[in-house]
């Protein structure tokens, strides 16, 4: 009999029989993660021990539902889940990959870098580092546009993730700013944007973000956008003077919808107002779960 997607999930989890939220299990190596080499089984493996211990995951039916391929959206608290989050959620689809964007530096690390390199990230090249040798590392120039390289991913059916943040932010109530780049990709190739929120046990009884702590994720229903995709590809389609503020107000008016809905999953608030353009309306996002084609 063959075993399907949510087959490998159920027997790969534990639901709390009081709470029903997900505990997760650590090994990497039953049959079903066949698409992964020996040390990447192991480099899962090693990273899945940590999350077992302190991960619990909230609304897996919305990630077994989501089309493929998506774009995961998290909340970004600190240094830590930005290994054990992109980690578990290839776990949860049996080793296939999700290609996190992340500073290169982090690549070139010893140790640290080859647990990077597990998801195939798509790394961003303009920030500088703070270590010297590493610097000089850094080329002068990026390779690739970031948007252009998750663009030609999620083409290839690959998924992507995101920190739309943008950076690490330990303000236990408050979101940043969401950066654009998440609504350019969601709407120019039209997939459905998957939103993780990322909170704390500490942060709810403290008011603080630990280093290491309880943690939840709490997957929201997938985000589809199909009339402002269409909008966003006609403005860019246009030879009119005004096309290019009008495919960025499309894909701010994205942006803010995904940080929105981030800001109700993990806890924070989004004090940021809606961009004002006549062209985005709240009824143009469609949360529930029809495909959005690409």
């Amino acid at each position: 009999m063959r075993t399907t997607f949510i087959d490998v999930l159920e027997e790969n989890l534990d639901t709390h029989p009081q709470t029903g939220r997900i505990g997760m299990h650590w090994n990497a190596f039953s049959p079903e993660f066949k698409s992964l080499t020996f040390s990447e089984k192991s480099l899962l493996s090693f990273l899945m021990l940590p999350a077992h211990l302190l991960l619990d995951v909230d609304g897996l039916e919305h990630f077994r539902s989501c089309p493929r391929p998506f774009i995961v959206a998290c909340n970004h608290n600190n240094a830590l889940e930005s290994l054990l989050v992109p980690a578990t959620l290839v776990f949860l689809q049996q080793g296939e990959k999700i290609s996190f964007v992340t500073d290169w530096m982090f690549g070139k690390v010893p140790f640290l870098g080859p647990l990077i390199e597990l998801n195939d990230p798509v790394y961003v090249y303009g920030k500088r580092s703070t270590w010297r040798r590493l610097e000089m590392k850094r080329p002068p120039v990026s390779p690739y546009s970031v948007i252009e390289e998750c663009s030609r991913m999620l083409c290839e059916g690959r998924s992507i993730g995101i920190f739309p943040e943008g950076t690490r932010n330990p303000d236990p109530e408050r979101l940043l700013k969401g950066r654009a780049g998440i609504g350019h990709m969601a709407l120019q190739n039209g997939v459905s944007v998957l939103p993780v929120g990322i909170d704390y046990s500490l942060r709810q009884r403290k008011g603080r973000i630990p280093v290491i702590g309880k943690t939840l994720l709490r997957i929201g229903a997938p985000m589809h956008f199909p009339e402002r995709t269409e909008q966003y590809r006609v403005a860019r389609a246009a030879k009119a003077p005004g096309n290019p503020p009008q495919s960025a107000a499309l894909a701010a008016g994205t942006t803010h919808d995904i940080m929105f809905e981030l800001a109700r999953l993990c806890g924070k608030s989004y004090d940021f107002p809606s961009p004002s353009t006549d062209t985005l309306e709240s009824t143009n996002v469609n949360t529930q779960e029809g495909l959005c084609p690409v």
